[in-house]
């Protein structure tokens, strides 16, 4: 027997005693067939264990991709003065679209991008029609509408395939180019909370209180499914950006050549976007801008969210002293004492002799009535006002609600005009003469003393008004009126005009009633 064979021999015999070593295999990732669980990866790292013992080896535990609660696709779109649908608004569109009806192209687009949620602003003249022109864009493409309606024209659309639960036009508390809030019944059964605005283009302090108080309008909604999107009219460097941020807000998209258009989002639960706007084409010829879109997905909550700097709502005002025979079901809707800076932006006027100083509302006086301030909202029938004011000697002013279809049929304008210390009932219907009535034969007023006018306009057509000093509760003036039940359907604006002299108003109270005693 050779010398190599023994050695075979020995080895065998050798092997036979010891046994086999022993490995831990590595474990197998399988997944499921028809999921989207990606396939696991695993590293093996070379151990030594100085026991004969085995040591048992955890297997790791796979964690799935988190499937979306929902997700949904969200567009929003400046459309420039109604998509051009109207030839009345072509002197404010660039002259290469003059003359152009920009509506089926701008159809064509939003079919070919096929959002379930459509943002519109600019929506000029799409109230108009039978049906409105709203409701005719919202039937071909198959969708839900809602249409908010500003003083400035400048409406504010909403259309959807979701149900639309609940509606509410913001434009009187935030701003004048408008605010639109609806809640959507979401593919998931949960109410999503949808604001479209569109901010103020000149003023950044102006957009500053008007997010200041969009923030407020929003803080309600903060723990639940909320979009926010628009035409901003600022830029992620703007101090109004950094306030939303502020207040928590999370921006998901920003239209990249202006960057003024854009979505955001309140991240009370976990917030994701894909690339699916970035894949269509940019829109030509349509808009002064360019649409933004985002297709967002919602998680379930992992971590708590952000913690926004507060924002403390407005404290609900109580009722100013109110003669107990005017009115009946008497409810403050909104009360500005003029304290806050920002009381300006509910405003409209020129800014020269208009303007708020100390707490106050100052109004100086320039012919032929050249010094006006507005409330920027509109007032409906079994709504008024509480006006707490004092003038100096020599004024000639007027409170009233003016429905702005100046020298019409349908025109129709009620207030109290105060000149020589005497109050007399204005009241104009169509273009005709208006009717003045004098309240009292003797001097009603006099200068520097505060007094409380109440203006109020009846669900029947009729018309309210009481003046008196809340020192001297004998010294009351009365005014009873009224017009066609067509009035009752009208819009009204409350305005003050000062013709000369300078007028104070101390605080405004907005109410609503059931009746004119």
């Amino acid at each position: 027997m050779t010398r190599a064979w023994l050695i075979s021999i020995f080895f065998v015999l050798l092997m036979a005693c010891t046994g086999s070593p022993q490995g831990t295999p590595l474990p197998t990732a399988t997944s499921a067939a028809g999921t989207d669980t990606p396939p696991a990866t695993w590293t093996a790292t070379a151990t030594w264990t100085p026991t004969s013992t085995p040591t048992a080896t955890a297997t790791p535990t796979l964690s799935p991709t988190p499937t979306p609660l929902a997700s949904f696709k969200v567009l929003s779109y400046n459309i420039l003065y109604g998509a051009g649908f109207d030839r009345q608004w072509d002197a404010g569109v660039p002259p290469h679209l003059v003359g152009k009806n920009r509506l089926p192209d701008l159809l064509a687009v939003v079919r070919a991008a096929n959002p379930d949620i459509w943002g519109i602003q600019e929506a000029t003249g799409w109230d108009r029609g039978t049906p409105s022109v709203i409701q005719q864009v919202a039937q071909q493409l198959g969708m839900n509408y809602f249409l908010a309606q500003v003083p400035s024209g400048f409406h504010l659309g909403l259309v959807t395939k979701f149900e639309i639960f609940e509606t509410e036009n913001l434009s009187a508390e935030v701003g004048r180019q408008g605010v639109l809030r609806a809640t959507l019944l979401s593919p998931a059964g949960k109410k999503l909370n949808v604001f479209i605005v569109h901010l103020d283009p000149a003023s950044a302090d102006t957009r500053l209180c008007q997010v200041s108080t969009l923030v407020q309008q929003m803080q309600p909604y903060t723990g639940q499914w909320t979009i926010l999107m628009g035409d901003m009219n600022f830029q992620p460097s703007s101090r109004e950006y950094q306030r939303l941020e502020q207040a928590g807000w999370k921006p998901m998209a920003v239209e990249p050549s202006w960057g003024i258009d854009q979505i955001w989002v309140y991240p009370s639960v976990p917030w994701t976007s894909t690339t699916w706007f970035q894949s269509l084409p940019v829109p030509k010829d349509i808009s002064d801008h360019n649409p933004i879109g985002a297709e967002l997905g919602t998680f379930p909550m992992a971590v708590p969210p952000p913690t926004g700097t507060p924002f403390l709502p407005t404290p609900a005002a109580p009722l100013p002293p109110l003669e107990s025979d005017a009115l009946t079901g008497v409810r403050v809707l909104r009360f500005d004492g003029f304290d806050d800076p920002c009381a300006f932006s509910q405003w409209t006027s020129r800014w020269t002799t208009e303007k708020f100083s100390n707490g106050v509302l100052e109004i100086t006086g320039e012919e032929p009535w050249q010094a006006v301030a507005s409330r920027y909202k509109e007032f409906s029938a079994g709504q008024g006002v509480l006006i707490r004011f004092q003038y100096t000697h020599g004024s000639e002013f007027e409170f009233h609600f003016d429905n702005r279809g100046w020298n019409s049929d349908l025109y129709r304008r009620f207030g109290i005009n105060v000149f020589n210390n005497r109050a007399r009932a204005i009241t104009w219907q169509g273009s005709t003469v208006p009717r003045s009535e004098r309240l009292s034969d003797d001097p009603d007023f006099a200068p520097d003393i505060w007094y409380t006018l109440l203006l109020a306009l009846g669900k029947d057509g009729e018309l309210g008004a009481q003046i008196w000093d809340p020192t001297d509760p004998k010294r009351v003036v009365k005014y009873r009126g009224g017009w066609d039940d067509k009035s009752s359907r009208l819009p009204w604006i409350f305005q003050i005009s000062v013709n000369r002299g300078k007028v104070l108003i101390d605080s405004l109270t907005e109410i609503s009633f059931s009746e004119i005693k």
